[in-house]
């Protein structure tokens, strides 16, 4: 499950979430879970990790790629961790 956070090309600069599937189309998550997750990062509990599974095994894509401008994933990181390897 590749999950992302865009605004829709064409429906104004709002930005929202969900998960790319894999022909390339998107399940906006913003939209079906308007209220009960407010982010990428709320999607990653264990409880809400099996309900969006669910959801989106369940529907059909709310656009495609080509229609989405893509976010960082994470609005405001609370860390950001690096690490250098020399080879």
């Amino acid at each position: 499950m590749k999950l992302a956070r865009w605004s829709w090309r064409d429906r104004g600069p709002q930005t929202t979430f969900g998960v790319v599937r894999d022909d390339r189309s998107l399940v906006d998550l913003g939209k079906r879970f308007e209220g009960r997750l407010s982010g990428v990062t709320d999607i990653l509990t264990p409880e809400a990790l099996d309900a969006v599974t669910r959801a989106v095994e369940a529907s059909g894509g709310d656009g495609l790629v080509a229609d989405a401008i893509f976010q960082p994933p994470v609005a405001r990181p609370g860390k950001i961790l690096c690490v250098g390897v020399n080879y």
